[in-house]
């Protein structure tokens, strides 16, 4: 099942260095990245926001590692 369109990431190679050199960070939205069909069931298939935790005032490391 392929669900990353192939030809807008082939596209995306030929920008990514000005891509990194945005500044204050880079940031894009690219339009058509996935396909829309396979966009919709990945939010059908979502997991139900109850299964996930708050972890306020954490370090990234420490939420990854957070049990």
């Amino acid at each position: 099942m392929q669900t990353i369109d192939a030809s807008v990431m082939s596209r995306l190679r030929t920008q990514a260095q000005d891509f990194q050199r945005t500044q204050p960070y880079p940031w894009i939205r690219i339009a058509d990245f996935l396909y829309p069909e396979k966009f919709d069931q990945l939010c059908k298939d979502l997991p139900d926001p109850v299964l996930f935790g708050v972890a306020n005032g954490l370090s990234k490391g420490a939420q990854a590692t957070k049990s």
